[in-house]
């Protein structure tokens, strides 16, 4: 049973914003306000192994198993055979699955999900560094329960399966290189992010129904502004999305309702990941919240990043929600004894940005000081009022 909600981490925010616009005719003033989902606190990474088969030696990809509790999916990068292998939290492999029928051309991620009762494994054939391919693969397989005692490392079982489906697209614009792949259960959509120095777009892709014969077709939803996006996962329940670059990682949250394309138009939450060799994995874990990473090379470590769960009266500094109000991009995180708060207007719009410095409450750790934050524009005048308070 869960157990009540008590800290920032389970808050939620009403903002109010007031606009008042003049001009020689009349003036108005309308109001909106939203909620933000949970957010998550991370506490420090902490090594738990290394991974001691030295067949896994380019972990491009990793996935939280569904039917193996405790254990992960990892697959390697272009040069290996059609494999994915089972390894638990001491590094030992546990299984290996080939893939029947499948020649690996560039593996470069690996998803997990589950529909209905059935958990399934996604691995995507996805890379193009020379952005020359014309057609990419996705291969799904029902996840194999598998034993977790027959042996480790070297001895440990390898079974045979087939794809339950093998989903042929490409991409409306052309090639890309895609190294961040991942499955939203609750839509059966997979989404993608190409791999650019700069800008990259994110992509949707409905799983096909058995037998489809139209055309599968991943078509741009986002643009993101991150360098070189190398792995993403999404959480079970659909909410929140983890895509990684070489340096840290970046989390979007959605709200109940809200679709992924409006949910990545915002700025995400930057989390600072331990320093890898050449990180290109990253997943929830089965409790959908905790953050596991390897990085390709031999013998590499597993990083835990555990959920911090809140004593009653802390505060969760690493608070963020973004959003978008009637045409303003709001941003706002918890910062020591600060709540720190942005907002902007889209240029041509009388477009400026403002931020303010909004003081919490010493004995009421949830909740903030009434504060208003003018944002000057050439027509209109904008007052913002923040709210933080337990549900």
């Amino acid at each position: 049973m869960r157990s009540k909600p008590t800290s920032a981490a389970f808050v939620a925010i009403l903002l109010l914003i007031c606009l008042q616009s003049w001009n020689s005719a009349h003036s108005t003033q309308t109001q909106k306000s939203t909620e933000a989902g949970t957010v998550i606190q991370y506490g420090q990474p902490k090594e738990l192994c290394k991974l001691k088969d030295d067949r896994i030696n380019e972990s491009s990809g990793i996935a939280a198993s569904i039917s193996n509790q405790e254990a992960f999916w990892t697959n390697n990068d272009s040069g290996d055979s059609a494999r994915i292998f089972l390894f638990n939290k001491n590094g030992d492999t546990l299984n290996v699955v080939n893939i029947k029928g499948i020649t690996a051309v560039d593996w470069e991620d690996v998803a997990s999900f589950k529909i209905g009762k059935d958990s399934y494994v996604l691995i995507a054939d996805a890379g193009d560094n020379a952005r020359r391919r014309n057609n990419y693969a996705l291969y799904i397989i029902r996840e194999p329960v598998l034993s977790l005692k027959s042996g480790v490392n070297k001895e440990a079982v390898s079974i045979e399966v087939e794809p339950v489906s093998t989903i042929n697209f490409f991409y409306e614009d052309g090639s890309h290189d895609c190294e961040s792949v991942a499955v939203d259960p609750t839509e059966s959509t997979v989404y993608l992010v190409s791999k650019e120095p700069a800008e990259c777009k994110v992509y949707s892709l409905p799983i096909p129904p058995e037998g489809s014969k139209i055309p599968n077709v991943a078509r741009a939803i986002a643009t993101l502004k991150m360098p070189y996006p190398t792995a993403m996962d999404i959480s079970p329940d659909g909410m929140r999305a983890i895509v990684l670059t070489y340096g840290d990682a970046f989390e979007f949250s959605r709200a109940s309702g809200e679709t992924w394309a409006r949910a990545f138009s915002r700025e995400p939450r930057q989390i600072k990941t331990p320093p890898r060799k050449q990180g290109e994995s990253i997943c929830y874990g089965f409790d959908g919240k905790t953050l596991y990473l390897t990085s390709e090379g031999m013998s590499q470590p597993l990083w835990e990043m555990p959920v911090i769960e809140n004593a009653k009266g802390s505060r969760n500094n690493n608070f963020t929600f973004c959003g978008r109000l009637s045409g303003l991009t709001i941003g706002i995180k918890l910062q020591k004894d600060l709540a720190i708060l942005r907002v902007g207007r889209p240029s041509g719009r009388g477009g400026g940005r403002a931020s303010a410095a909004l003081p919490l409450l010493g004995d009421e750790p949830h909740r903030l000081r009434r504060g208003a934050l003018h944002l000057p524009t050439r027509r209109s005048r904008q007052n913002v009022n923040l709210f933080l308070r337990e549900p």
